[in-house]
């Protein structure tokens, strides 16, 4: 299996000296064996998703954590903890300054668990029960993470010995304290997008109380499912690699803006990438290309086998045969509304047609694309010359709402015009003795991107536009996974 990265350096062990001792719960009690899957581990995973998808919540948690330094001493006077730092709250203020840079990770915060990272987890906890130092050499953790599955590109253990609170130790390694010369491993480590696959396990230790191991990796395949793909599990490998038949690194990447021709993995034939195909339909007696098809043939493997990620918000697409991934760069920004995948196991012995549906392909289609039309009473005694727009911004995501322009009623149709959301308004004025003169307008909100139909509503003279958090920009997700069917 690919190289771990080294373990981390433990959190610095906390003694418990509160000036009112609270009453522990069963679970923040340690163990007396390593274990996996119990309320304790549950916690940790939850405060880490917390970190991941709410950075908000922990700038202001870090604030309130900075309140309780004295120098490098920290001592929290409500849980009791107390340490001794190395840097003191100019760690913290280190870390707000990278909160600051970091955007929502959306889809990216996602941690899949699997009990084979927790197993090697947990192996790792049995092994450090009595030790400060890990003895283990390099081939000793490629050995233990390979030992229940396959580990697919970067991981990292992450390790915190002593007694402090889930939510203690997630802050702990955001604030790296002592590790600005490294970089702050453990920092970029909870917030890196590139993990997707975690294991957590903890257990008793001798000097600390209790050592958790948390384990995140890039791709992580179970023993089971390398069975279901026809690949060799860890113990088919082990028995390869022992008489020499195979390389133990069976993880093979590629990166391409073209089509190019990959190279196999286990029994499975090198896949073509074909040009695109255009996909017309006629419009005004007129044919008009709505979206490109990807054909990727000689697959020569079962549907579960695949996989296909949207990426950089619809600028590239990555695939996955197996253990093979391959990233394509796109010609043009794809919608996630826009895009589907077809299996067809039959047809050039294996062949998936990747659809991409074109640029503006509501307005090519649709041409402006009407939202709502809604009328807004007068205000007697109003005077404002010109529509004004508010927009506001909570959990749901993005409101858009003319005020009331004039004592006239007005009447509004909103457009989507591309990334741009239009309120055209009219309202009749007196012009004179038995004459009315119709009033236009336009007021424009430029969006940061073009949004999906599905994620407009509309509530009363409302427009909302949903996103992922409040905080997110509007604009598609970092990545999507694509559901593929088969035919």
């Amino acid at each position: 299996a690919p190289a771990a990265a080294p373990a981390a350096a433990p959190a610095a062990a906390a003694s418990a000296t509160p000036e009112q001792p609270r009453q522990k719960a069963a679970w923040e009690v340690p163990p007396t064996t390593a274990q996996i899957k119990t309320k304790y581990e549950q916690m940790l995973l939850a405060e880490l998703i917390v970190a991941r998808t709410n950075i908000g919540e922990i700038v202001s948690r870090l604030k309130t954590r900075r309140q309780y330094y004295d120098g490098v001493n920290y001592h929290n006077t409500e849980t009791g903890t107390a340490m001794q730092t190395q840097e003191g709250v100019a760690a913290i203020d280190s870390a707000l300054a990278y909160l600051d840079t970091l955007r929502p990770l959306g889809n990216a915060a996602r941690l899949r668990t699997y009990d084979g990272l927790a197993n090697s987890a947990k192996d790792f906890c049995t092994l450090m029960k009595s030790a400060v130092t890990s003895p283990e050499t390099q081939q000793n953790s490629q050995d233990r993470l390979a030992r229940y599955g396959l580990i697919g590109g970067d991981s990292v253990q992450l390790v915190a010995v002593g007694t402090l609170l889930p939510e203690e130790i997630i802050l702990d390694w955001i604030i790296d304290d002592g590790q600005q010369a490294s970089g702050r491993p453990h920092r970029k480590s909870v917030f890196s997008p590139d993990f997707s696959a975690i294991g957590i396990a903890s257990g008793p230790h001798t000097m600390g109380g209790r050592i958790t191991s948390v384990v995140l990796a890039k791709e992580y395949h179970s023993n089971e499912e390398l069975a279901e793909m026809g690949l060799p599990t860890s113990d088919h490998r082990a028995k390869q690699e022992a008489a020499g038949t195979t390389h133990p690194d069976q993880t093979l990447k590629a990166a391409s803006s073209a089509p190019a021709a990959a190279a196999p993995a286990a029994n499975y034939p090198a896949y073509e990438v074909g040009a695109l195909q255009p996909v017309d339909q006629l419009q005004n007696n007129a044919p008009v290309t709505v979206a490109n098809l990807l054909p990727i043939t000689n697959l020569g493997c079962p549907l579960s086998a695949l996989s296909l990620t949207l990426l950089e918000g619809g600028k590239s697409v990555s695939f996955k045969r197996a253990l093979e991934t391959q990233t394509f760069h796109l010609p043009y920004q794809v919608l996630s509304s826009t895009l589907s995948a077809e299996y067809l196991p039959n047809e050039e012995n294996g062949t998936l047609y990747v659809r991409l549906g074109k640029p503006g392909q509501l307005l090519t289609v649709l041409g402006d694309y009407h939202i709502a039309t809604y009328t807004i009473a007068g205000v007697p005694g109003a005077t404002p010359p010109r529509v004004s727009i508010l927009i506001n911004q909570d959990s749901a995501g993005y409101q858009f709402s003319p005020s009331a322009p004039t004592k006239y009623d007005t009447t509004f149709q909103v457009y989507l015009v591309g990334s741009t959301l239009e309120f055209r308004s009219s309202f009749d004025e007196p012009a004179g003795p038995n004459q009315i003169k119709t009033i236009k307008g336009k007021q424009s909100v430029q969006l940061p991107a073009q949004p999906e139909p599905s994620q407009i509503s509309v509530n009363g003279n409302t427009v909302v536009i949903s996103t992922a958090t409040a905080s997110a920009p509007l604009q598609e997700q970092p990545q999507y996974e694509v559901t593929i069917t088969q035919k």
